[in-house]
């Protein structure tokens, strides 16, 4: 189970926040997030919020609105908007997309993803912009690089034990060597 992530992008500029068009409001406040699934499927989850005056008017217009996802084969495409009926006017709309993959299944992230990710964690703990362009696969652990760089990380205490030893091999390698020099010294007194 692969998945190449990619989003159809309304605008380059960043300053959109939402387009009418025709009868509908375009609305750019997508959040897109990958988690591990229960169960051993893949699936897109999505959960749409909005204001209102009370809670059944705030259910209705959370409840209108479309997003547009296409997949074929591998490839799976997003949009960094959701459009909602004119009449439902902006109301705080939106909208939390989540990618739930089972252990094994691995997703390629595009560079077009980049204004929808929303803080995807991951093993390396790496920053979603940094993620962009890499190859991840969900472990038990969690969303892991399978192509990205190794990193080594080092134990502050065994670096701080090497750095003693080098420093105690360094003493007695210039003890040695004041010795030999005093010995050298000596005997060009005695001469």
């Amino acid at each position: 189970m692969s998945f190449d992530i990619t989003a159809d992008i309304l605008e380059d500029d960043q300053g959109f926040f939402f387009d009418v068009e025709d009868e509908l409001l375009h609305i750019e406040n997508v959040r897109f997030n990958i988690e591990a699934s229960r169960s051993s499927t893949a699936s897109l989850e999505l959960k749409h919020a909005a204001s209102g005056r009370n809670h059944s008017e705030a259910r209705a217009r959370a409840q209108s609105f479309d997003y547009p996802t296409a997949q074929e084969g591998e490839a799976l495409r997003l949009s960094e908007y959701f459009t909602v009926p004119k009449e439902s006017l902006y109301r705080g709309q939106d909208l939390k997309v989540t990618l739930r993959l089972p252990v094994g299944a691995t997703v390629y992230l595009d560079e077009s993803i980049e204004n929808i990710m929303y803080d995807i964690r991951n093993v390396q703990d790496m920053y979603d912009g940094d993620m962009l362009g890499h190859q991840w696969e969900m472990t038990p652990e969690g969303l892991s690089c399978t192509d990205c760089a190794t990193i080594e990380y080092y134990d502050a205490d065994d670096f701080e034990e090497s750095i003693e030893e080098n420093l105690e091999e360094m003493e007695e390698s210039i003890e040695e060597k004041l010795e030999a020099l005093e010995l050298e010294l000596k005997k060009l007194k005695d001469r």
